[in-house]
C-alpha cells in the first residue's frame, strides 16, 4: 500500500551555484561522504548530486515532515542496493515518521540541466491491516 508519494526536480546550475557559495557547510548538511564518493567518480558529478538532493526533498515531500522536520540529509543516505535505489532511513528519523514506512522506492532522471526524482513510500503493516481485518498491527506501528 502506498503511504506516501512526493517528486522533486532541482537544477543543476542552481545546486552549483549553492555549493560554490555555501561551500562545505552546505555539502556537509545535505549529502554523505558515500554519496559525493559515488558523484565524484561519474563525468558530470553535480548532475547525480542534483538528483539525490531532488530524492531528498521528494522523500521529506512524501513523508509531509519537509526538509526542516527530516533533520540532518545528509543521514538519510541514498544507496543503490538489490538492483535498486533505497533510503537507509535512520532510526531517529523513523521515530518522527507517524506513518510505517517499510519499503522506500526511489527513481532519478538525470537530463542535462535539471535532474529529478519521484519518491514512494511503501507501509506493509498497513497492507497486512487491510488484508487481515486485524487493526492492532497496524495502530501498533502507529
Amino acid at each position: 500500500m502506498i503511504i506516501g508519494l512526493g517528486a522533486d526536480i532541482t537544477g543543476h546550475e542552481r545546486l552549483k551555484r549553492t555549493l560554490d557559495r555555501q561551500g562545505g557547510r552546505f555539502s556537509e548538511m545535505v549529502f554523505s561522504e558515500r554519496e559525493w564518493m559515488i558523484s565524484a567518480r561519474r563525468q558530470k558529478p553535480i548532475g547525480l548530486l542534483a538528483a539525490i538532493f531532488a530524492a531528498k526533498e521528494a522523500f521529506a515531500k512524501a513523508t509531509a515532515l519537509g526538509l526542516f522536520g527530516i533533520g540532518k540529509l545528509a543521514d538519510l543516505e541514498l544507496d543503490y542496493f538489490d538492483n535498486r535505489l533505497r533510503f537507509n532511513i535512520p532510526e531517529s528519523l523513523r521515530l518522527r515518521l507517524n506513518m510505517p514506512v517499510f519499503r522506500t522506492w526511489v527513481d532519478i532522471a538525470i537530463g542535462e540541466d535539471f535532474s529529478s526524482a519521484i519518491v514512494i513510500l511503501e507501509g506493509v503493516a498497513f497492507n497486512r491491516a487491510c488484508l487481515t481485518g486485524n487493526w492492532d498491527v497496524y495502530d501498533s506501528l502507529r
